[in-house]
């Protein structure tokens, strides 16, 4: 099953006037839910509207949905930036992130505003990568 992209989900968040929305473009793209249905997840999670969230709360959020979230040693892969993760975990689901900021990867497409695809700028993915977890549900 494919995931909602990156433009949706921004245009949802954008009309709900919303904004530090990352975590649930994260949980949406994860988890194959709508704008709608992951806001309101993390918001019985503590996420409050125009703010961010911890990673322990979309952590959470994805685990309540049948997921395991295994860390991966990004490191010992090589891989330092977000275009290098784009280009490296091209099989499963990824989160990856960077300094203040979330990004999730179905199958190699880095559904998030960071892809140089969504964006004019190259500069966005070479943003400094400080985890990686990989997210298997369990049905998998």
């Amino acid at each position: 099953m494919s995931h909602i992209k990156y433009k949706e989900l921004e245009f949802e968040g954008m009309k709900n006037r919303d904004s530090g929305f990352c975590t649930v473009v994260a949980v949406a793209t994860i988890c194959n839910l709508s704008y709608k249905r992951a806001y309101k997840k993390m918001q019985k999670l503590g996420r409050r509207h125009r703010q961010g969230a911890y990673a322990g709360t979309y952590h959470k959020a994805i685990k309540n949905q049948g997921y395991i979230i295994e860390r991966v040693d990004h490191l010992a892969d090589g891989v330092r930036t977000l275009g290098q993760a784009q280009t490296k975990y091209t099989d499963g689901k990824y989160l990856i992130q960077t300094r203040s900021h979330i990004s999730a990867s179905v199958n190699g497409d880095l559904n998030d505003w960071a892809n140089p695809e969504n964006s004019t700028r190259k500069k966005k993915s070479m943003k400094h990568v400080l985890q990686v977890h990989k997210c298997i549900h369990w049905s998998d």
